[in-house]
């Protein structure tokens, strides 16, 4: 499977475990430069300061082979477009409101939910004093962030005004989920390939962000459960919270756009390729 991966995508640490896990198991991969508000990417170098976009050719890719990409929402629309395969896991399951019915509004931190497009918002500024807000689908659009209901308040004001057009994704019809805000204690990022959690990480405990390999077992019976009750894709990334009241799932995410933490790369890249090129994955020590 061949990889097309953005240049500088994650942070230094991950990107580069990352880069190095293709290496290790020799896989092909480009590294490239997706342009934004466009449906086209560059090579890694290209340097808008001293280039122009129209007079750089776009890299070669044999379509031919089986393509996946690695990158922020522009790469992954790209892949899209152009009808890659696998190219990028993301699709409809994604939205919020599929994926708190699929695990159950009970398994969800912010099952209570409301959702609205940005224009209607102003109707749930009843609730209470800190709102979490986070897009309905997995555009990025935004992150879902914690604010006083006055800062939503003038949020929702300042977007209500901006149109939706192309390669706009925050606009006054964007669909949001808003909630009740919510204490966590420690928060986990797991990925999950064909089924199986192939590897994870703690991201945070309390306010403090921290990454480290994930070494809960019961986070991992936890998100076991929830993967046998509904997954929204082949692979995907579910993040989980530790609360008061038992593990949640905080939300799911496309893979191909994830931040690693401290989870293993070369698990993620070994467990991918064997999906594709085998369609399962193998067990542990099978040639």
């Amino acid at each position: 499977m061949f990889w097309i991966v953005q240049n500088n995508l994650y942070n230094e640490e991950g990107y580069v475990k990352f880069l190095e896990a293709l290496e290790r198991l020799r896989v092909d991969y480009l590294i490239v430069k997706p342009i934004p508000f466009t449906n086209q990417f560059l090579p890694a170098d290209f340097d808008s300061m001293t280039q122009e976009v129209d007079d750089v050719e776009e890299p070669y890719i044999d379509t031919s082979q089986k393509i996946i990409v690695m990158g922020a929402t522009s790469l992954t629309r790209i892949a899209k477009n152009r009808g890659w395969t696998p190219g990028t896991y993301l699709n409809e399951n994604f939205d919020f409101e599929k994926w708190r019915d699929g695990f159950g509004k009970e398994n969800i931190l912010n099952g209570d939910s409301i959702t609205a497009r940005i224009s209607d918002a102003i109707d749930v500024i009843h609730m209470s004093d800190h709102l979490f807000v986070r897009p309905v689908d997995d555009s990025k659009a935004f992150s879902g962030t914690v604010m006083s209901k006055y800062d939503f308040f003038d949020w929702i004001q300042s977007i209500s005004v901006i149109e939706e057009e192309e390669f706009q994704p925050l606009h006054k019809n964007t669909k949001i989920a808003i909630a009740n805000y919510k204490k966590i204690n420690a928060e986990y990022r797991l990925f999950v390939v064909g089924g199986k959690i192939v590897t994870g990480s703690l991201y945070k405990r309390g306010n403090v962000v921290r990454s480290e390999e994930l070494a809960d077992e019961e986070v991992s019976r936890f998100a076991a459960r929830m993967i046998h009750k509904w997954e929204p894709a082949d692979a995907f990334v579910i993040d989980i919270a530790s609360t008061d009241s038992g593990f949640k799932v905080i939300e799911i995410n496309n893979i191909n756009s994830a931040g690693f933490y401290a989870a293993d790369c070369q698990r993620i890249v070994a467990a991918l390729e064997d999906l594709e090129n085998h369609g399962r994955l193998r067990k542990h020590g099978e040639v």
